[in-house]
């Protein structure tokens, strides 16, 4: 049957996308996939149906937004494409200012309609366009936090990506540097200590809209962090992501505390 999806909150951009996610309670497993035939034939945006989402809904649903631009801008095989890396950033961009607005004023219609074009408009395909074999990591590892804890999806993104980004940016700081050029404005220089300012001024960002920003914030230690890595291999086996074993996942976690 035709899907005519009516999104209530803003962040997953399913209303045009093919993309779903199934839990499993008993086995602790979260799994994303998708088909042709999960994409909606109509998509309804009417922001005033977002105006009563709680500001943790809310402050949740910019972050997954956020984070599927960054995985494609971050974790990608082509690394020359300016349209799409200034489609992403003004995007994210887009996205942080409206998120603020709209905790301020929930009731604001611009900021309410802007997180809900920005989130459709961050997953439907049009970053990802022509960069090549894209990666999924955030989403990798933050499936199994919300797997095995009682974890927002949002929620546990925000506790990861800092930690992730940071890790990331030893092995890439180029990506990273024009992201803190790109998104926050920062004039070009060392790549390493752009890196590091940009994921500061991130970090900053997710502290202002109240989310966590470590696996401490929610509550999780170094225990936690092996059966956390381990969860993530059959999703990891299903989108071929076979440059995260669990081994490196461990080590980005242990970044994210």
């Amino acid at each position: 049957l035709p899907v005519v999806a009516v999104p209530t909150v803003a962040g997953s951009g399913s209303e045009t996308n093919n993309g779903m996610v199934l839990t499993n309670g008993a086995t602790g497993q979260k799994i994303g996939i998708g088909n042709r035939h999960l994409c909606p034939k109509i998509a309804i945006l009417d922001p005033t149906v977002t105006f009563s989402v709680p500001p943790t809904t809310t402050a949740f649903g910019a972050v997954d937004a956020f984070s599927h631009l960054l995985e494609f801008y971050l974790n990608r095989e082509e690394s020359f494409s300016p349209l799409q890396d200034h489609y992403s950033a003004g995007l994210m961009q887009t996205l942080m200012q409206a998120c603020k607005t709209a905790l301020a004023n929930p009731l604001d219609y611009q900021s309410r309609a802007e997180l809900l074009w920005a989130s459709s408009l961050a997953l439907n395909g049009i970053s990802a366009a022509g960069l090549g074999r894209v990666g999924f990591p955030f989403h990798l590892i933050e499936h199994s936090l919300s797997a095995m804890h009682d974890i927002p999806h949002g929620a546990g993104l925000a506790a990861i990506l800092p930690g992730a980004m940071a890790y990331g940016a030893r092995k890439n700081p180029a990506r990273q540097a024009l992201f803190a050029v790109q998104v926050f404005g920062l004039e070009a220089a060392d790549q390493r200590l752009l890196a590091r300012e940009g994921i500061r001024l991130f970090r900053q960002w997710l502290q202002t809209i109240a989310v966590p920003t470590s696996l401490a914030d929610l509550g999780l230690s170094h225990k936690d962090i092996p059966a956390l890595a381990e969860n993530t291999r059959a999703q990891a086996r299903l989108w071929r992501l076979s440059e995260y074993p669990p081994e490196i996942v461990e080590a980005i976690l242990q970044e994210c505390l």
